[in-house]
């Protein structure tokens, strides 16, 4: 798309490869038993701060207005007809309320130590995260730019 809508509003997220790590590790382990764990960092990003980082990785994209962002995905999904893109779901933007900017995390903070894990999402891990949404999923690949399994 080359765009982005501003939004500062904080998310508790972590890359999925090491939520995917601790749920393998912490599901078997007898410690965890009948502990939930939150799966974020602590400290909470925004979606600003994701776009910043994949600009530092020759991913960049551009800042719009809201409007103009939902506007540039409804076009491109009716033009053409990408499944990844719901005309429809930029809409709710607004009105989706976020958390604070922090969040309890700390049952998993052992686990994160001990195996020298970071949550905080890095530009390397989101663009891993696009490299494999494009190598695996022709939608995708259209939206980025890239041959569906060149990555």
């Amino acid at each position: 798309m080359g765009t982005h809508p501003r939004d500062d509003r904080p998310l508790a997220v972590s890359p999925v490869d090491v939520a995917a790590r601790a749920i393998a590790q912490l599901a078997v382990s007898p410690a965890s038993e009948g502990r939930a764990y939150h799966l974020v960092g602590e400290e909470t990003v925004t979606a600003q701060h994701l776009f910043d980082l994949l600009g530092t990785s020759h991913r960049p994209t551009r800042t719009v207005t809201e409007h103009a962002w939902q506007r540039a995905v409804a076009l491109r999904a009716l033009d053409q007809e990408n499944e990844a893109l719901d005309p429809l779901a930029p809409r709710g933007l607004g009105r989706l309320v976020l958390g604070t900017s922090r969040v309890e995390a700390q049952a998993w903070q052992p686990w994160l130590l001990q195996g020298g894990h970071d949550p905080k999402p890095s530009a390397a891990s989101l663009l891993s995260s696009l490299d494999f949404a494009s190598a695996h999923h022709a939608a995708f690949a259209d939206l980025l730019g890239t041959p569906q399994g060149s990555r």
